[in-house]
């Protein structure tokens, strides 16, 4: 008896059907994505990634996406369209007619390709999983990759409705709200940056470089373009 297996990111030789005794051989070569409990398949037109009756996006971007992808078993990919969905650290990748939510441990890394409508110039995001000690296998924006690197992360917050139908007050709709943060990475330690620099200072007695940089400097941590010209800066001294 043979069982269809929706493959993603096989070649074409092996996009065909598999006899059950060949899984656990395929499984092996591909990693989990021979496993059909790690692919969550949705019908495209059936696919919403909204929640109902919810303000706003557990996506970073709601358009579909061009960049690279690289998996942990070494192969790079280009030719798929894809989401971050922030909620639940995964990719959402496109095919012709079906959408593919591909777990976060299957990837090591990807890159956004942004483009600016202004210059027509193409922005490259690079996304890296790191094992943080907030968030195990959490996808981290690279911002400033050196000795001191800076990590932008992004988390989401789920905001029930508080409306009273009485007293025909309050937020009718749920509320997702996207969330921002900075961390500073240096060997096995990640920082947290605070909108607040005394509380940032605090973090950063972990790194007495670090400490010693922001306290003799006039950069507003809550200010991102300010981050990048500080770890420049603390780079170009190491």
């Amino acid at each position: 008896m043979k069982y269809t297996l929706i493959i993603l990111f096989m070649s074409s030789a092996l996009l065909a059907q598999i006899d059950v005794e060949d899984i656990t051989q395929a499984t092996e070569q591909f990693s989990d994505f021979a496993k059909v409990e790690n692919l969550r398949v949705y019908g495209y037109e059936q696919f919403d990634s909204r929640k109902k009756g919810a303000e706003g996006s557990p996506l970073l971007t709601t358009e579909w996406q061009r960049g690279k992808i690289d998996l942990t078993n070494g192969h790079k990919y280009t030719q798929y369209l894809f989401r971050f969905n922030i909620a639940d650290n995964s990719l959402i990748v496109k095919l012709k007619k079906k959408i593919v939510v591909v777990p976060n441990h299957l990837i090591s890394s990807f890159v956004i390709e942004d483009l600016d409508a202004v210059d027509g110039i193409i922005n490259k995001r690079p996304f890296k999983r790191f094992e943080t000690h907030v968030n195990p296998g959490q996808f981290l924006e690279v911002l400033v990759e050196g000795p001191y690197t800076l990590l932008k992360g992004y988390d989401v917050e789920y905001k029930r409705s508080n409306y009273n139908p009485v007293l025909d007050t309050g937020r009718v709709n749920d509320k997702i709200i996207k969330k921002e943060i900075y961390y500073v990475n240096n060997g096995d330690k990640f920082l947290e940056v605070n909108d607040n620099k005394k509380k940032t200072l605090k973090s950063f007695k972990a790194d007495r470089k670090l400490h010693r940089y922001l306290e003799n400097s006039k950069i507003k941590t809550s200010k991102e373009e300010d981050l990048i010209l500080f770890i420049h800066q603390v780079n170009s001294d190491a």
